[in-house]
């Protein structure tokens, strides 16, 4: 494995050109002691894994199939919807049975395919590496995944399956596409320092939202509205612990299935001497182990709530 050249220069960080990560390069981009490098969705994996740079946003699945740590409190994930994200089909869901999906490893086609085979058991899916224009690969399959800003253009006439509904209704968590990503072998200074510009970049783009959109809308023409609803509501930029329960649940998948050898499914580790629960739950005294209690409790105290109200009319 080609080794880092480690010294006090500037942390290198690598992410896709991308739109859902278009709030992060916002922040990194005003970050004078940042190298940053803004590369094809493809070519950033290559740029972690030959360790040009110190940190980088790649697919969440990546972590799994190398020696790599994760930065703590940052990611792309989401509970609901994620419009870059698409299966594609003229088809009714209950009618596919062929699936195209992107030639390079992906979140998206790896959940998918999870999803469905335990979703669905009864229905033999055949899987084939895409051509790369989704119109292409619906002549000759039923389905085809759409990745990036490409799957908001995508024809009226198709029917659009959100890929992270497939996992959330599988493990009634959210689905994390894509982590930050250290090297393991990254001495602790630089690891730590990959995690404060990581963490800077991301809260200087969510306090600077109306810029980000302005940023924004110099890469793609979609409307101010949808685009606000994309970056502000249906991506989740943290790393919660449901976050981290739903990637344990990929890891355990994979390697089920084969995805990964049995000797490399490891336990989710960290960049920093953070612990991972976000600084967010940190404030509200949520534990890895007591976040699903804490949200039944504001459930049921919303519901006692409600119950007093009708109690008083």
């Amino acid at each position: 494995m080609p080794s880092l050249r480690e010294n006090g220069g500037r942390i290198k960080i690598a992410l896709p050109a991308r739109l859902d990560a278009i709030l992060y390069e916002y922040g990194l981009a005003k970050d004078r002691d940042v190298d940053l490098t803004v590369a094809p969705v493809r070519e950033v994996p290559r740029l972690l894994h030959e360790r040009v740079v110190d940190c980088a946003l790649v697919p969440a699945v990546m972590y799994f199939q190398g020696d790599y740590l994760i930065v703590p409190d940052a990611a792309i994930s989401t509970f609901m919807y994620l419009g870059t994200e698409i299966l594609a089909s003229r088809r009714k869901l209950e009618e596919v049975r062929s699936v195209a999906f992107p030639r390079q490893p992906d979140t998206s086609r790896t959940i998918l395919e999870i999803a469905l085979r335990e979703l669905f058991p009864e229905i033999p899916y055949r899987f084939e590496i895409g051509t790369g224009n989704p119109l292409s690969d619906l002549e000759r399959c039923d389905a085809a995944v759409v990745t990036g800003e490409g799957a908001f253009g995508l024809p009226q006439d198709l029917r659009r399956y959100d890929v992270s509904e497939f996992w959330v209704r599988l493990t009634e968590l959210p689905a994390v596409f894509y982590l930050w990503l250290t090297p393991a072998e990254l001495s602790e200074d630089r690891r730590e320092r990959a995690y404060a510009h990581v963490i800077k970049a991301k809260k200087t783009g969510l306090a600077q939202s109306d810029k980000v959109l302005r940023f924004a809308q110099t890469r793609i023409t979609l409307s101010k509205y949808k685009l606000i609803e994309f970056l502000t509501v249906d991506i989740d930029y943290d790393l919660f612990s449901r976050q981290v329960k739903s990637l344990r649940a990929l890891g355990d998948y994979m390697t089920s299935y084969k995805l990964i050898p049995d000797e490399t499914h490891r336990e989710i580790e960290f960049a920093s001497r953070r612990n991972h629960v976000s600084i967010f739950e940190e404030m509200l005294g949520v534990s890895d182990e007591t976040a699903d209690d804490v949200i039944l409790d504001w459930t049921t105290d919303a519901e006692d709530e409600e119950e007093e109200e009708e109690s008083e009319e």
